[in-house]
């Protein structure tokens, strides 16, 4: 913090405004505190104020110091030889000891700015979201956990059938986020929406339910702990349980990928542009086959799939033809063609080639057509 309020001065003896300063040290301030190396600092020296046992278990419970990774109650007391429950008792201890002592106060600066930004995003906060923000290592993320873990101001929420593990300032405003987030994922259907409609219709939500209006910030750090509502790879939200939202395969993805497009593709369409949403190969000949055996697709020209809830007749060209006849009575020949081809995509060509099978369709006298 020392080193902040020195370059703040610096700024500030080169004649630059006081506000400008003061943005410039908190941004400074927030940018050091979540450097790598300051949370791992910061818990080194925590830990040099214990020894022996205890500093063992909590090192092995965290992941920090000289621990790697976190360790379960039962692996860290079996060389110990004590049970879950003394390991349990013995990290009480050693954490209500760190929390008497003057060694404590040096995670004051991160303890800070996480309450600040947990208040700022509603209250709680996804416990993901935030230890990638503190860092993409994991030694870090552990040590940022562990102070996390420490301090009174903070509480973890474990994760249930309807949200993930979170951290919040106060367990009130978590329970209400959470059943804010279950009422309203229960009014979605299959029903799709743009971000800003999302956060119209939570933000109604939330203020009918919970009698406080949040900022989006806070509306969409509530969403983002929220298992049942989430984005599809288009920016759309909707119930996590929709294969709009979160496909399960490559008939999900063409799906989707028709859905967004509005109009029939050629199954090779369809594979490219399924590669570029998920980032990996999807083959070609794997894609048409799914294609072909969901009946959410329906084959409208050579290669060209559409989705059957658009309306498109199932069959070949003769069956459309058929239909056609069979519903709109005996047609001339432009306007059966017209008529077919609002239903597949074909060449004029192979509608009248069709035609002239006289087992299925009969020419009249006046030059309509009608069923045989």
């Amino acid at each position: 913090m020392t080193s902040v309020l020195h370059l703040a001065r610096k700024v500030q003896d080169a004649g630059l405004d006081l506000i400008f300063v003061e943005w410039y040290a908190r941004l400074t301030m927030n940018f050091m505190v979540k450097m790598n190396h300051d949370f791992k600092a910061i818990t080194a020296s925590i830990l040099k104020k214990l020894s022996g046992r205890s500093r063992d278990i909590i090192e092995r419970r965290f992941g920090i110091g000289a621990r790697a990774r976190r360790q379960t109650l039962e692996s860290i007391g079996r060389p110990y030889k004590i049970t879950r429950e003394r390991v349990r008792q013995i990290e009480a201890v050693t954490l209500g000891k760190i929390r008497e002592s003057a060694a404590f106060a040096l995670a004051d600066p991160v303890i800070d700015t996480f309450r600040k930004e947990i208040e700022r995003k509603g209250g709680v906060w996804k416990e993901d979201g935030l230890l990638s923000e503190c860092s993409s290592d994991s030694a870090v993320q552990n040590s940022a956990r562990f102070l996390l873990t420490l301090s009174p101001s903070f509480l973890r929420v474990g994760a249930d059938d309807h949200c993930h593990h979170h951290w919040t300032t106060d367990g009130a405003i978590s329970k209400k986020a959470r059943e804010a987030l279950r009422d309203f994922s229960g009014t979605l259907g299959e029903k799709l929406m743009s971000e800003n409609e999302l956060a119209d219709r939570f933000g109604e939500h939330v203020r009918a339910t919970v009698s406080r209006s949040i900022s989006r910030d806070a509306l969409f750090s509530w969403l983002d702990i929220s298992k049942s509502i989430r984005r599809n790879p288009f920016g759309e939200w909707g119930h996590a349980s929709s294969p709009l939202v979160h496909p399960r395969g490559m008939r999900d993805y063409a799906y989707l990928v028709l859905k967004k497009h509005g109009s029939p593709l050629h199954f090779r369409e369809v594979a490219k542009a399924i590669e570029t949403m998920i980032g990996r190969p999807a083959h070609v000949q794997t894609v048409h086959n799914e294609l072909i055996k969901d009946e959410r697709f329906i084959l409208v020209g050579r290669g060209l799939y559409a989705l059957s809830n658009w309306g498109y007749q199932p069959g070949i060209v003769r069956d459309i033809i058929t239909v056609v006849l069979k519903t709109q009575g005996p047609l001339g020949r432009d306007e059966l063609v017209k008529r077919v081809q609002k239903e597949r995509h074909v060449k004029e060509n192979t509608i009248l080639i069709n035609l002239q099978n006289k087992q299925y369709f009969k020419k009249l006298s006046d030059g309509r057509y009608h069923v045989a």
